[in-house]
Formats: C-alpha cells, structure tokens, sequence
C-alpha cells in the first residue's frame, strides 16, 4: 500500500462497524449493535437476512421474534 493509506483488516472492520445499524427485539427490548450479533443470539446464521427483511417490514418474525431498527436519537 501507498504510504500514510490506511487499508489494514482493522480499518476496514472499524468502517463496517460504523456502518452497522442497531436493532431492537420488541418482545424483550434488548438493542443489538448488528443485525448479525442479533442473529447469534437468536439462533440463526450470522450472515442470515432475515432479521433485516423484517426490519425492513417483508417478513413478520425472524428466529421467533419481531424485530425493529433502533433510531440513533435515542
């Protein structure tokens, strides 16, 4: 790489991180930083985009709760 770019694996996780959307499970209220942290936790695949279709309003439930994005006002 040029001298002074920064394209290490660590910048461009940082830049993914400050791209994530956090989301919220309305049936206990906990806040997830990600979609796929939100996946872990529920059971299905991290890269799975079903939590997000149903952020988005395509599907009622993903991994047997209703999911919503959280606004950064809050």
């Amino acid at each position: 790489t040029k001298k002074g770019r920064k394209n290490t694996k660590e910048h461009n996780e940082n830049i993914a991180k400050a791209n994530w959307k956090k989301v919220r499970c309305v049936e206990t209220g906990q806040i997830f930083n990600s979609i796929e942290e939100a996946n872990i936790w529920c059971g299905l695949q991290p890269k799975s985009g079903k939590i997000g279709e149903c952020c988005r309003g395509q599907r009622k439930r993903a991994g047997g709760y209703t999911w919503e994005y959280v606004n950064k006002i809050e």
